[in-house]
């Protein structure tokens, strides 16, 4: 039996565009950050954090809420839809949520993109039987993207979770706690967007050494050579990789316009290298090395 699939990584990895290219050849239902927090509100999801932290070793009551909140993703709720309609602000999204519930009727599997699960991930794969697909991005261009964009971590959400801390080294705890204790270095986005990738590919490390299993793949070798690798990931999710996805892959690889989907995705690679300054470049090099080391070499700077 094919498996769902979730796609995380970090955020800002371009997990959205690898979510939507699985998408294309209208096989699988897409599935928007179910454990987004936003989801408390219009999806009454039984989240309490941003990046939450499941486990099998959670008792049974908190894993049975999730696995029945995850499926109802993929379940037809049209009951749902005059709750979700009232909380949206944006006439044009009307339409598009009255058609996620009509294709739920029609697709049996599913794409479930979010980088926030990424904590999550091996219950996903233990307990829900998912296929894993995890992107991974160079860690100047994830800086420069959270820089771009003002997104400052609220490092409070790792700090409640005493299951999460545990699992996370401890010079990276330490680091935590200046953060939350430094009122510079809580006001510096650099700083935190540095802790946050450690924190985020240490993990992918971990995995990627217990589940060779996975897929792992790199943000810049996708945006380099994407019909190629994705015809690769198509094969191994068992999709089938028609001329609708490689005409998908194309149009969103190739195009002199940006946007969230479209752009010129070669030139998109090093964008980091002329938004950073070189002392930036040198902190983020010096503050990630150990870790980035495992997934860059001296070329990819």
């Amino acid at each position: 039996m094919k498996k769902d699939i979730i796609v995380t990584g970090s955020h800002r990895s371009g997990s959205t565009w690898v979510g939507n290219v699985l998408c294309a050849t209208g096989e699988l239902l897409y599935i928007h950050e179910p454990f987004n927090p936003i989801n408390i509100k219009t999806n009454r999801a039984p989240l309490n954090y941003w990046f939450e932290y499941l486990s099998a070793d959670d008792n049974t009551e908190r894993q049975e809420s999730f696995m029945k909140y995850l499926k109802e993703y993929k379940t037809f709720r049209p009951f749902m839809l005059p709750r979700q309609l009232l909380q949206t602000e944006k006439l044009r999204d009307y339409a598009g949520l009255i058609l996620q519930q009509v294709r739920k009727l029609f697709k049996e599997r599913a794409v479930y993109k979010d980088p926030i699960a990424i904590f999550s991930a091996e219950w996903m794969y233990e307990i829900m039987n998912f296929d894993i697909v995890v992107i991974i991005r160079h860690p100047a261009a994830f800086t420069q993207s959270l820089k771009s964009v003002g997104w400052f971590h609220d490092f409070t959400h790792f700090t409640q979770q005493e299951k999460l801390m545990v699992t996370i080294p401890s010079v990276y705890q330490n680091d935590i706690d200046r953060i939350l204790s430094d009122g510079k270095m809580k006001a510096n986005i650099i700083e935190h967007a540095v802790l946050l990738w450690n924190i985020i590919h240490n993990r992918i490390h971990e995995y990627r050494q217990k589940h060779p299993e996975w897929i792992f793949v790199r943000h810049e070798d996708l945006s380099n050579n994407p019909v190629e690798l994705f015809a690769e990931i198509y094969n191994k999710l068992e999709i089938n990789f028609s001329n609708r996805a490689r005409s998908y892959i194309k149009k969103t690889t190739e195009s002199s316009r940006q946007s969230k989907l479209k752009r010129d995705s070669r030139s998109n690679i090093t964008k980091w290298k002329k938004m950073l300054s070189e002392e930036e470049i040198e902190f983020i090099r010096e503050k990630t090395k150990s870790v980035s080391d495992l997934f860059y070499n001296n070329s990819d700077w």
